[in-house]
């Protein structure tokens, strides 16, 4: 099947050069420890920035553009995966700590609350996805997955055109899309959608990675599939974060 996931494309071109091929228990492991790491620098990040400091906002800002970069090397260049989808999901690890520390401070007592519940929400999800491939046998057909990741692209496309519409709105007129669009009910149905599509992606992603690991890929590049299911997870859990958040603003309103 092809895959239009730019890390699992990828994978399909490397030369199987070694006699010991990759297994997807390995690949799940190497997942369960890149999560696993990415929950611990989260939760050291937490208890590192306690208050709002400029230090928090400079390895907030330094940890986005890390966490950029790390992927863009590791998506190019897969043999780098091993050594730097560590260092990745520590970065993404201290963006979230910082995430959950301002929504408690600005939400004292709900904060850390909303993303204990993000957290199990995503569990519960991942898990069941799991359950539904390797249980019920059920699979995304090649004609869904593309459909799918045109979807992805056109909210990509449209979020952008929005982000700037809104800008240029905001200092031509002083009028703040975001602003009215935070605080409308769309707001919740779209963060409901996305909650959906992130999901979906976390599926999408398991059954790629097992196809791709069937096919006889070479033992060396589990980390970069690892990666690759590290990043849809991640993706999945601020998502839902985003719409609890969204949840109780709108309920306090």
């Amino acid at each position: 099947m092809r895959t239009n996931n730019v890390v699992f494309r990828k994978l399909r071109n490397f030369d199987n050069d070694s006699q010991e091929s990759a297994s997807m228990n390995s690949v799940g492991i190497k997942s369960g420890i890149l999560l696993l790491i990415c929950l611990v620098s989260a939760c050291l990040s937490i208890i590192f920035f306690k208050t709002i400091s400029v230090e928090m906002f400079l390895i907030y800002g330094a940890a986005i553009i890390a966490t950029i970069v790390f992927q863009l090397i590791i998506t190019f260049k897969p043999h780098t995966a091993k050594s730097l989808s560590i260092p990745y999901v520590v970065c993404e690890g201290i963006t979230i700590g910082v995430i959950c520390d301002l929504l408690e401070l600005a939400l004292p007592g709900e904060g850390f609350v909303i993303a204990g519940g993000a957290l199990m929400i995503t569990l519960g999800i991942v898990v069941a996805a799991c359950i539904l491939y390797s249980h019920a046998g059920l699979r995304a057909k090649p004609g869904f997955i593309k459909f799918f990741i045109i979807v992805i692209l056109g909210i990509s496309i449209a979020s952008v055109f929005f982000a700037l519409t809104s800008l240029v709105l905001a200092l031509t007129t002083g009028i703040s899309l975001w602003s009215m669009y935070l605080g409308s009910s769309l707001s919740i149905l779209i963060s409901v959608i996305m909650v959906i599509i992130s999901s979906i992606y976390v599926f999408i992603t398991i059954q790629q990675t097992d196809e791709i690991v069937s096919s006889g890929i070479n033992k060396v590049y589990e980390w970069y599939a690892a990666f690759g299911i590290a990043i849809s997870v991640i993706w999945l859990f601020l998502e839902v974060l985003e719409l609890l958040l969204r949840i109780v603003a709108r309920n306090r309103d």
